[in-house]
């Protein structure tokens, strides 16, 4: 096609197909913005002139001359009030410049908007986005609600949803949009999530291997590796791969480990993308590497190829299938063995990790085959940091607690409270006097709602107490406020639970049939203290209603309770870590 040399002389839908002949040919934007610029200086006030005031703004943004965007999707939003398209745009402009409560406003106001179904979901799930981002999680998952009513096939919406309802304990939670068979809310739900919900490792796997297909979709991958070592090294080159080489709860675990890795017989290599935090847990990490490699500029494929090309041996995924992952590292294969540990402690989803670090009671031989990788069975699952300090409680008074109130302790993310767990809990309180839950509630939404529900069933609710987001070194001591720490399941307090035995108090826990629901019942039994591990629900009850009326759950559990106990060396637990490794690379 040939313009005419007066470009107003043309309509739009022929401008618009000229602009797309020129791209396909020489991408040059340049040109784009020289027509639309002709173009709109003789018709830029007419109604069929707003697709080209937004194409004008798509060139700028090519061209990076983010200045005059606003103005270009601003005229279309004027022109044509049904072009979401350059709500969405605007929006978006605003976002990435910093600018998030003119996001905001921006989509909130096209909530009322003459959009079509396509449209409307689309801002319902970017405006929900942002609030979820934002932590205001109440106003996220109405948002979700309203897109899923508009169209229910949405299944990432469906995720973000359904894990909205789990962290705002919005009970009952399986109320859906649609009816689903187990299978197909398994297979519809994100991999926290379904842990938190199914105590069946089959489920759990089908979300995992849902989630993977999910990511896997348009996107190509190959192998780098043949999978077999060849490299016949003088040290056998360990990697890990982690975006919590920072203060977070598994680098408090872990940031031992890599010191303490036999320098004769291995060379440690980091391969990180965390936020740079500078705390002393980030450079103890650092300094406990022999090389260190920042992956955060470098895509999956480009990260692959540098593991590839320091011949790593065995590669270590400290993240798995959360939010953080990076799962496509892995799924180029640049290491010969590949191993999934700690930071996910499900099925690993994909054929190329190749092993599970576990112990034969998290994952006992006969529900292995639903974790998707081979057992690498160790004497206990957990390292633990056996420098976590234990330095004097605060008082009780400074956290909100009665001194001679008996506290049950549940101090973990909300998204792991089942409504039955909280219902057993309520059960619990009104059997006993003087007794208060202590829970972590992060914002007014989800305090209120635990309030509600206790008065719903017959609790007071001043016997709930919320504790505050607090310092790591005093999050440790406070657990020493406490009576007794009430575990969840079918996803245990995990880490929690094991900070809160570390600093002397005891944990009350019913095992499921899942890795994560086994998880504190391992460290209880290994102490020797099978008296806080319950066979069922109605055990859990009358020993948490028994404790609080004799005062004897940190007697019976300071009986048996000892920091020098295998499980808490982290030496020991490296030195095992290592033959398994061994063995797994010969």
């Amino acid at each position: 096609m040939h313009l005419p040399s007066n470009t107003k002389l043309i309509n739009a839908v022929e401008l618009i197909s000229h602009a797309e002949e020129i791209l396909a040919k020489t991408a040059n934007y340049e040109s784009i913005v020289k027509i639309y610029e002709d173009w709109l200086e003789h018709n830029g006030n007419l109604e069929n002139s707003a697709p080209i005031w937004f194409n004008l703004g798509v060139a700028y943004s090519n061209l990076n001359q983010k200045d005059k965007l606003e103005s270009c999707y601003l005229k279309a939003k004027v022109l044509m009030p049904q072009l979401w398209q350059a709500v969405a745009n605007l929006a978006n402009y605003y976002e990435i410049n910093g600018s998030t409560e003119k996001a905001i406003a921006t989509f909130e106001e096209a909530l009322s908007a003459p959009y079509n179904a396509e449209g409307k979901t689309f801002i319902c799930n970017q405006l929900g986005r942002i609030y979820e981002s934002a932590r205001q999680y109440e106003r996220a998952q109405n948002l979700y609600s309203e897109s899923l009513a508009i169209d229910p096939e949405q299944k990432d919406t469906f995720q973000h949803w359904f894990f909205l309802k789990q962290r705002n304990c919005d009970w009952p939670i399986a109320l859906l949009p649609k009816p689903l068979t187990l299978e197909a809310l398994a297979g519809s739900l994100g991999t926290l999530s379904s842990m938190a919900y199914f105590d069946d490792p089959e489920l759990v796997n089908i979300s995992c291997k849902e989630w993977i297909k999910r990511f896997k979709k348009n996107k190509t991958f190959y192998h780098l590796s043949t999978g077999e070592n060849t490299y016949q090294h003088s040290k056998l080159r360990v990697g890990y791969v982690s975006c919590d080489f920072r203060m977070h709860a598994v680098s408090f675990l872990s940031m031992q480990m890599y010191e303490l890795h036999d320098r004769e017989q291995f060379e440690v290599y980091g391969f990180d993308y965390s936020i740079d935090d500078s705390s002393d847990v980030r450079q103890r990490i650092i300094s406990g590497m022999d090389h260190f490699f920042p992956i955060h500029q470098l895509n999956d494929e480009e990260a692959a190829k540098l593991i590839f090309e320091n011949e790593i041996d065995i590669l270590v995924d400290m993240v798995g299938l959360t939010s953080n992952g990076r799962p496509g590292i892995f799924m180029y294969k640049p290491a010969p063995i590949q191993i999934s540990y700690l930071g996910f402690l499900g099925p690993v989803g994909f054929d190329e990790i190749d092993y599970l670090v576990c112990d034969q009671y998290v994952v006992p031989p006969t529900s292995a085959a639903h974790y998707g990788a081979k057992p690498l069975y160790l004497p206990f699952f957990q390292i633990n940091n056996s420098f976590r300090q234990v330095i004097p409680p605060p008082s009780r008074s400074s956290q909100g607690l009665s001194e001679d109130a008996f506290v049950f302790c549940a101090i973990l993310n909300s998204y792991k409270i089942t409504q039955e767990v909280f219902v057993r809990w309520m059960s619990i309180l009104k059997q006993t006097q003087h007794s208060v839950l202590w829970l972590l509630a992060d914002n007014e939404a989800l305090q209120k709602q635990f309030l509600n529900f206790a008065k719903l069933h017959g609790v007071d609710p001043s016997r709930i107490v919320f504790a505050s987001p607090i310092h790591p070194t005093l999050y440790l001591a406070r657990f020493q406020c406490a009576d007794l720490f009430l575990d969840t399941s079918p996803y245990n307090a995990g880490i929690t639970a094991s900070d809160a035995i570390w600093m002397g108090l005891p944990v009350l826990t019913c095992p499921g049939n899942t890795y994560v629901s086994r998880m504190a019942a391992d460290i209880l039994l290994s102490l020797g203290l099978d008296d806080f591990v319950c066979q069922d629900w109605n055990s859990y009850m009358n020993k948490a209603i028994n404790f609080c009326d004799h005062r004897s759950a940190k007697q019976l559990f300071n009986q048996h309770f000892d920091r020098s106990n295998a499980i808490f060396d982290s030496a020991n637990f490296v030195r095992q870590f290592e033959a398994a490794l061994l063995k797994i690379q010969t």
